[in-house]
């Protein structure tokens, strides 16, 4: 319990499956939905545990399939990737659009803080957007639209 107290605010929600330990969840003051796998029942209403089912099998299938290995130290980068990518998955625009265009915005500050990016910052911004549209060239046989680099 101590990572969900320290991860989901007060009177959260939490779904979940039958497994006893999340028995106090109630009791902690979150509210607590739970399904019953066990009696092949996967979704009561809208509680299910479909979606961060699907999200950690992306996540190992990917870490198996890509990076076949990763250490401790790394495996919180990999994770925020596959977030990020999950989070966007639907996303009308191309993911190497949105990821462009977020260098453009901010620039990485020490330990995930963001910061302005500055005006000397924009060549390296547009150096990652023309890689970045470079790597979708390589990738695809559909010439992507050629990006803005103002």
């Amino acid at each position: 319990m101590p990572i969900i107290e320290r991860r989901v605010l007060d009177k959260g929600l939490i779904y979940s499956d039958e497994y006893t330990v999340y028995d106090v969840l109630g009791k902690k003051g979150y509210e607590h939905k739970r399904v019953n796998h066990s009696e092949q029942v996967y979704v009561v209403g809208n509680v299910h545990t479909n979606t961060i089912e699907g999200f950690w099998s992306l996540l190992k299938n990917g870490l198996r399939g890509v990076h076949h290995s990763v250490s401790s130290k790394h495996l919180q980068g990999y994770v925020d990737e596959y977030a990020f990518r999950y989070n966007h998955r639907d996303d009308a625009q191309a993911m190497f659009v949105t990821v462009g265009n977020r260098v453009r915005e901010v620039r990485a500050g020490r330990y995930g803080q963001y910061a302005p990016l500055a005006s000397g910052v924009r060549a390296l911004s547009r150096a990652v957007t023309e890689i970045l549209y470079g790597l979708c060239r390589c990738m695809s046989t559909a010439r992507p639209k050629e990006p803005s680099l103002a």
